[in-house]
C-alpha cells in the first residue's frame, strides 16, 4: 500500500482552506482599512446608502430608514423604518392594528419596518426584518436592498420569500415630503 496516495487529498484540502482564509482575511481587512465597519456595525459618522427618506411605490407615504431607536450601545445596528410623511387624506390613525389598545395611535413616526440585519455577503441587502402594513394591520417578513441605480427594492412575504410582493421605493428629501405631525389619538385605549 502506498502511504503517499492518502496524503495528497489531505494536502489539497489544507491548501483550499488556506486560500479561503486568505480571501476572507483580505475582504475583512479591506473593510477595516476603509473604515466601513466597527464591531460588525457602521463606523461612527458613516451612513449606509439605505439610511434616509424613501417614498413608497404608490407615493402615498414616505418612510425614514435609520438605525433602530431601541438599539443598545455596543450591539450591531439593525435598521428600522418610521413613517415620515403621509399623503393628504391618507391613513392617519393605526385603526386596523390587531391590538385594540393601539388602534388610536398616530401613523406619523410609527415603526413600520423592524430589525433588519445586514447580509454578510452583500452590504446593500438587509434581511430577517418585518414590515407592518398599517392599511390592513398585518405584519410580514421582509428584506430590502439598495439597487445600483439608488432605488430600494422592498420584498415582503409570508412563510418563504418565494411567496411575496416586491415594491420599489425612491429616495427623496423632506423638502418635497415634509415630516408629518402626530395626531392626537381618536380615543384613549382605556375607553375600549
Amino acid at each position: 500500500m502506498n502511504v503517499r496516495t492518502g496524503a495528497y487529498p489531505i494536502r489539497a484540502l489544507y491548501l483550499v482552506a488556506a486560500l479561503v482564509l486568505i480571501i476572507l482575511g483580505l475582504t475583512f481587512n479591506n473593510d477595516i482599512v476603509h473604515g466601513r465597519f466597527v464591531n460588525g456595525s457602521f463606523a461612527q459618522g458613516q451612513d449606509h446608502p439605505a439610511i434616509g427618506l424613501w417614498v413608497t411605490q404608490k407615493k402615498r407615504s414616505a418612510v425614514r430608514i435609520e438605525p433602530c431607536r431601541a438599539n443598545q450601545p455596543g450591539q450591531t445596528d439593525p435598521l428600522c423604518g418610521y413613517v415620515a410623511w403621509v399623503i393628504d387624506g391618507g391613513l392617519e390613525i393605526d385603526s386596523k392594528n390587531p391590538d385594540p389598545s393601539l388602534r388610536g395611535r398616530s401613523i406619523c413616526d410609527l415603526e413600520v419596518m423592524s430589525a433588519f440585519i445586514q447580509n454578510r455577503n452583500n452590504p446593500n441587502k438587509w434581511e430577517d426584518g418585518t414590515i407592518y402594513k398599517a392599511d390592513d394591520g398585518d405584519v410580514y417578513k421582509a428584506s430590502f436592498e439598495v439597487l445600483d441605480d439608488g432605488r430600494l427594492r422592498v420584498h415582503g412575504y409570508i412563510g418563504i420569500p418565494l411567496f411575496g410582493k416586491t415594491r420599489i421605493w425612491h429616495r427623496d428629501s423632506e423638502e418635497y415630503y415634509p415630516t408629518c405631525k402626530n395626531k392626537e389619538p381618536l380615543y384613549n385605549s382605556k375607553d375600549q
